[in-house]
């Protein structure tokens, strides 16, 4: 394999989580018939990487593709008869309002776009690995016209996620052989923060049998900002729908086990305007936690910490991943031709004000930088 090739896989696999993400939150179109879901695998686009795109129904089953079979059983005995050759399995979601017409259209679209941005491209040669890419976009049924549907495809994200993505990341993960080279990337926008998050934990009343992945790249996450904590802070002002002492956050058994053996990057705007007003609305009615916990009280020892530096119902797409945590990083979002210092074991808060300045606004070359260096860091060793 020659190194221009080697660097198109790497480069174009990290472009394509891009692409599988579109806009989640601009509504579908209208005036067009509903074309109904199915998995389809893309041929030709690019040497050595192989495209997927996996569509879940509303009970978290994967849906064959049209010759009746299913995708993920031809990832698995792809993953399995790799010997000698690093496979880098990237697993993105788009958030809510989405069909299945704007999914693969999105998908489509903005791999031509990124082809055009040879400059770039060629910086990140020097970071090529001989590997084989395999990138697989989810695709859940999330589309309707109404916003107040918010609550009921909150709920379905997390059943989706529960059932298939879970089920698809365990399945996936058992088919490298002993010894074999692999690493997972998940990566979630807006709703589909929620539906990569909880593919890594299954259902609440099971202990997930998932081994850590290699990272977790949340952009604009519809998720509340205490969803990773031990002990979700009291609110400064008291709330009555709010539980005297809620606990730790549902996403905290990631932290606590250890799920994400690279770094997890969360990147967040100010200028968000439907986290920061919507979101905090849709979510006032329980602190954004499910009603089913993870754990039983006590949660941990001594009084739950309290704070008024953020709001109490907000989402980490526009304040960052907040409460008491073992390692939390604050840094700016950087230009595309500067490098970061990520490590494994830590959170980072990135903040992307300077380049995002809405909930979609984020399909652009500093947020590729940011998820190529992802993909990267070093990881601590096991």
């Amino acid at each position: 394999m020659n190194k221009s090739s080697v660097f198109d896989i790497k480069a174009m696999s990290i472009l394509l989580f891009l692409v599988l993400l579109g806009l989640a939150a601009s509504g579908c179109a209208t005036g067009r018939p509903m074309v109904e879901p199915r998995s389809e695998a893309f041929h030709g686009i690019l040497e050595e990487t192989e495209f997927y795109l996996i569509s879940f129904d509303r009970d978290g089953c994967e849906i064959p593709s049209d010759t009746g079979s299913y995708l993920s059983d031809r990832i698995v005995r792809r993953i399995a008869s790799a010997e000698g050759e690093s496979v880098e399995v990237m697993i993105a979601c788009h958030g809510w309002q989405y069909d299945f017409l704007r999914a693969r259209g999105e998908f489509l679209k903005w791999i031509a776009k990124y082809l055009a941005n040879k400059e770039l491209l060629e910086r990140f040669s020097q970071d090529a690995v001989d590997s084989h890419g395999i990138v697989i976009g989810l695709h859940w049924p999330s589309a309707s016209h109404s916003n107040l549907s918010f609550w009921y495809m909150r709920g379905r994200a997390r059943l989706v996620a529960e059932r298939g993505g879970y089920m698809l990341l365990r399945k996936l993960q058992a088919a490298v052989k002993p010894g074999g080279n692999a690493k997972f990337h998940l990566m979630g926008h807006s709703l589909g923060a929620v539906v990569i998050s909880e593919m890594l934990l299954g259902r609440p009343d099971l202990k997930s049998e998932i081994h850590p992945i290699d990272s977790l790249l949340l952009v604009e996450g519809a998720a509340p900002i205490w969803a990773f904590c031990s002990r979700i802070p009291e609110p400064w002002r008291p709330y009555k729908n709010l539980e005297e002492d809620i606990g730790p956050g549902y996403y905290w058994h990631i932290i606590r086990d250890g799920l994400v053996k690279g770094p997890i990057v969360n990147v967040y705007s100010k200028n968000d305007k439907v986290l920061r007003r919507w979101f905090t609305f849709a979510n006032s009615d329980r602190g954004a936690q499910p009603k089913e916990f993870r754990d039983a009280p006590p949660y941990g020892e001594g009084p739950n910490p309290r704070t008024d530096e953020y709001p109490t119902f907000g989402a980490i797409g526009a304040y960052g991943i907040r409460g008491p945590l073992p390692c939390v990083v604050d840094i700016d979002m950087l230009q595309a031709s500067e490098e970061y210092s990520l490590r494994g074991g830590c959170i980072y808060n990135v903040d992307g004000s300077k380049f995002i300045k809405n909930h979609m606004d984020f399909v652009n070359l500093q947020v590729w930088n940011l998820m190529h260096q992802t993909h990267l860091a070093d990881q601590p060793s096991r």
